[in-house]
């Protein structure tokens, strides 16, 4: 009987075949801009705690030379190891897509909070990143997507010359009230058309496939069974399986 291969284990040949996969340029550069959207989608929330962006600040001055090593290298890696291919790709195929973005969403959430206008931006960025991984079924897409998003903002911080310029939200560079609205707008469109749509695609791609692993496993059940040697009780009135 066909038995389905969950696509994030590690040990099984879907798993590496899906760490080893050719990244997709196009997924790879919507992934960018969604993961762009993602913050400016979320950044009047986060406006509102000036003292969370404080202490993210603070962090990043005091981290000096190992932040390039651990968050745009190290974080994007094991990150997307565990998160995606591991966590979501393995729920995605007994459960389906959504259940699984939404799981490994929020435990990624989890994961980083630290203050309370954390938990949305995360949470959004690992559907996105979900969202990248299931499409192309490749971890390096998705830790690509995360790399360029960090990178990004570490290099924003260094060439930021203080924290007043680093913390100057997205509609105080906009001078102009329409423009903005028509970045916020387009950037809220781009979030909910794709990420909906997406997972629609991906929510009967991988129903199919959780049927079948799930078939699947109840067949095998089933043989295992019927397949265990069978003692006679002593008294010879009912039959058990070993």
């Amino acid at each position: 009987a066909y038995r389905a291969v969950p696509i994030g284990s590690t040990g099984s040949s879907a798993g590496v075949a899906g760490f080893m996969r050719v990244s997709n340029p196009k997924m790879a550069l919507l992934g960018v801009a969604m993961m762009f959207a993602v913050q400016v989608v979320t950044e009047p929330l986060t406006n509102m705690a000036p003292e969370a962006e404080r202490s993210y600040y603070d962090m990043l001055s005091a981290m000096g030379p190992w932040m390039v090593l651990t968050s745009v290298i190290a974080a994007p890696i094991a990150e997307e190891l565990f998160f995606r291919a591991v966590l979501a790709g393995d729920v995605a195929t007994v459960r389906g897509a959504v259940p699984a973005a939404f799981l490994s969403s929020v435990i990624f959430a989890a994961a980083h909070f630290s203050h309370w206008v954390q938990v949305v931006p995360a949470f959004l960025g690992g559907l996105v990143l979900a969202y990248v991984f299931l499409s192309t079924r490749s971890v390096w897409c998705a830790v690509f997507v995360h790399f360029v998003n960090n990178l990004v903002s570490q290099l924003y911080f260094l060439y930021s010359p203080s924290y007043e310029s680093f913390s100057r939200p997205l509609y105080g560079m906009i001078s102009n009230g329409l423009v903005y609205g028509f970045v916020y707008a387009t950037a809220a469109m781009l979030l909910v058309v794709v990420l909906v749509i997406g997972y629609v695609r991906l929510s009967r791609r991988y129903g199919r496939k959780a049927e079948s692993y799930l078939a699947s496993e109840s067949e095998a059940v089933a043989e295992a069974v019927e397949d265990r040697p069978r003692i006679i009780s002593e008294e010879g009135l009912e039959d058990t399986y070993l």
